[in-house]
């Protein structure tokens, strides 16, 4: 699933969540993948990731979330998908 979100495969990302890979993962750097799909641009990963439970409150090593990292970004679409999640 890691490799799927760093590449931007969709279609991989959805068969893998739909065969019960854990949204909430982080890879192998230890970055959660909503993270990595939000620092990518990867609007529609993202949302499949939260879809399927994904932690939106989870944070990276330096405890940024990805919303701060939306925010920081200027990247005003993902931060509205973001802002709609709820915290566990």
């Amino acid at each position: 699933l890691h490799v799927a979100v760093l590449q931007r495969d969709k279609e991989i990302v959805d068969l893998l969540l739909a065969a019960g890979a854990d949204a909430s993962a982080a890879g192998s750097s230890g970055v959660p993948l909503l993270i990595e799909a939000v620092s990518a641009g990867s609007e529609g990963i993202a949302e499949q990731l939260l879809i399927r439970g994904a932690r939106v409150d989870a944070t990276d090593s330096q405890g940024r979330t990805a919303v701060m990292l939306a925010a920081a970004g200027a990247d005003a679409r993902m931060l509205e998908m973001l802002l709609k999640q709820k915290p566990e």
